[in-house]
């Protein structure tokens, strides 16, 4: 509907609006509705507009005819909420602008696509049109507009890069729902998939995760690289009567690395660690790269000293 000031408000659906003369209207050859500065338009869009990212597109342009002769108008877009008034036009919803400086004619009818993109935090149900006056009370501008219409943005966030072991916090926009792509080199645990800003975690070992938000009925896909060295995997050796003490190894240590026993916080780059009392532990050990520390290892114990040694004299005969 369209709100002449100091006249009428309008109810005619869009699609009713008659073409402008001989004016080609867009991409339908129709043009949807005309309208001069202080005017504004309304529109009930077909289902509410939740949060998100989007593009709007329209064709426009301006007339000259007496006594519209300005060739330069802004038409103003407003979201409208369902519990707002019709034409509330409220400055806080300005979701965007656009400058229409083309001129339209029977036998030149030079549309000119104009577009802004818009990221909502609230749901709209109307789109209020305000074609803003050159100067307070200048009528002088008549601009048509058609063909008027939006593309979704669903967004994600942007790819990262963490250590082996660490979680990440995704940056997904509007409502939605994250989930793990198949192919992932560990599982993974989502701790909120229904918020875009969620963290995730078990990143056990390198590699390139990918995770897909889905936003009305859209995708994108969010690639987090896992970056440092695998959990080592290690082995115990009990102590003994030649070796009261125990000692923990890492199977096929990598050149390069630093390992780490804990408890005891021991480093060294062998991935070797004797001398270990008996009966303690649990023990793990942990790689570096000097950049990033794998995970911890499998946890392996020293068993107890269990040494049977003689305590019979001896007899010597002497002849």
């Amino acid at each position: 509907m369209v709100n002449r000031p100091g006249e009428c408000v309008s109810n005619k659906p869009a699609a009713s609006w008659p073409a402008s003369t001989a004016l080609t209207g867009g991409s339908d050859g129709t043009n949807w509705l005309g309208g001069h500065n202080t005017e504004n338009w309304q529109n009930t869009l077909a289902q509410p507009l939740p949060p998100g990212n989007y593009t709007f597109y329209l064709d426009a342009g301006n007339v000259i005819a007496s006594p519209y002769v300005n060739t330069n108008s802004t038409l103003l877009f407003y979201g409208v909420k369902s519990t707002d008034p019709d034409f509330s036009h409220i400055p806080a919803q300005l979701i965007g602008s656009v400058v229409v400086d083309n001129v339209l004619s029977a036998t030149n009818p030079t549309w000119v696509t104009r577009s802004f993109n818009i990221t909502t935090t609230e749901t709209y149900d109307r789109i209020e049109i305000l074609n803003a006056p050159v100067v307070p009370g200048n009528t002088s501008a008549y601009t048509y507009i058609d063909n008027f219409r939006l593309t979704y943005t669903v967004d994600g966030g942007p790819d990262t890069t963490i250590c082996v072991g660490a979680t990440t916090e995704m940056a997904g926009t509007g409502t939605g729902v994250w989930s793990e792509k198949s192919g992932n080199p560990t599982p993974t645990s989502i701790a909120n998939p229904s918020s875009g800003t969620t963290t995730i975690s078990g990143f056990s070992a390198p590699g390139v995760y990918y995770f897909i938000w889905t936003s009305n009925g859209c995708t994108d896909e969010v690639a987090v690289t896992v970056t440092g060295p695998s959990a080592p995997v290690i082995a115990a050796t009990d102590p003994s009567c030649e070796v009261p003490t125990g000692s923990i190894s890492v199977e096929s240590p990598a050149a390069g690395l630093t390992y780490t026993l804990s408890p005891g916080g021991m480093s060294n780059t062998t991935g070797v660690f004797t001398g270990l009392a008996p009966a303690t532990g649990p023990y793990t050990v942990t790689a570096s790269d000097g950049t990033c520390n794998s995970a911890a290892s499998n946890a392996l114990s020293i068993g107890a000293l269990e040494c049977c040694q003689s305590e019979a004299g001896t007899i010597t005969i002497i002849p």
